[in-house]
């Protein structure tokens, strides 16, 4: 882990670092988080402009999709500006690998919304609504599903030159923290990209993320992985950094 003098050096040095995935550069390594309600098209390319350098549509359902070919519903929430925000990920969530196919086959074939430059798939929802289908964090109880959906998903993605990224969480619940094994597994079927919540389902978005399941994970994989949980501001970004390496 590099050591930083100050703030400033954290920024120059590593902040403002290009973060390159495979054929993908991401001008630096700061993330906006998919906000379902707020990371509408205006948030996100108000952050972008003040620094973000991946920002994250709001999650939206590929089986709803799937429903919605001509995305008369849906495209308010997948809406995207190319010519000026930063790098842009469409996320997705569900529980069926098909409709992720023909979910990512619509996003990829629509005149705009092929701008976009990765696919990311939620696993790490909380809430019931979501659980209770058997998406979102429920997938970390279904590893095998989860692999398949990967795999699906993967295969489009290549095919039409985008990355594919995944998030989730710590794990279900304390007593099954399961984030390394569900990272290695994803990553071996296809993953090109993580961001790990450092809480379970369970906290949902209560108490203290651990940050020593992200430097975990880190180290059991070889692809980026962004850290997500209790980041509010630059102090907390580099305490992160350093907890983590």
């Amino acid at each position: 882990m590099i050591k930083f003098e100050n703030n400033q050096d954290f920024v120059q040095n590593f902040i403002k670092k290009p973060l390159i995935v495979n054929n993908l550069e991401i001008k630096n390594r700061l993330a906006l988080a998919p906000l379902a309600g707020t990371s509408d098209t205006i948030f996100r390319t108000f952050s972008s402009q003040y620094g973000a350098g991946l920002v994250t549509t709001e999650l939206v359902s590929a089986k709803g999709i799937c429903y919605d070919p001509y995305l008369t519903k849906n495209y308010r929430y997948l809406e995207i500006n190319p010519k000026k925000d930063s790098k842009i990920a469409i996320q997705l969530f569900g529980h069926e690998p098909y409709s992720f196919q023909k979910a990512i086959e619509t996003i990829l074939e629509h005149p705009i919304l092929k701008e976009c430059h990765i696919i990311d798939i939620n696993m790490g929802c909380p809430v019931k609504k979501v659980v209770k289908q058997g998406a979102g964090s429920a997938l970390m109880r279904t590893p095998e599903l989860a692999e398949e959906i990967v795999k699906t998903a993967r295969a489009i993605t290549e095919s039409h030159n985008k990355l594919l990224s995944v998030k989730f969480r710590s794990g279900w619940d304390q007593s099954q923290i399961n984030a390394v094994n569900f990272a290695k597994r994803l990553e071996a079927v296809g993953a090109e990209l993580i961001t790990l919540h450092a809480r379970t389902r369970k906290q949902m978005y209560q108490g203290k993320a651990d940050w020593e399941i992200i430097k975990k994970v880190k180290a059991a994989v070889k692809i980026p992985v962004y850290g997500n949980g209790d980041l509010s501001d630059l102090d907390s970004i580099m305490k992160m950094y350093q907890k983590t390496g």
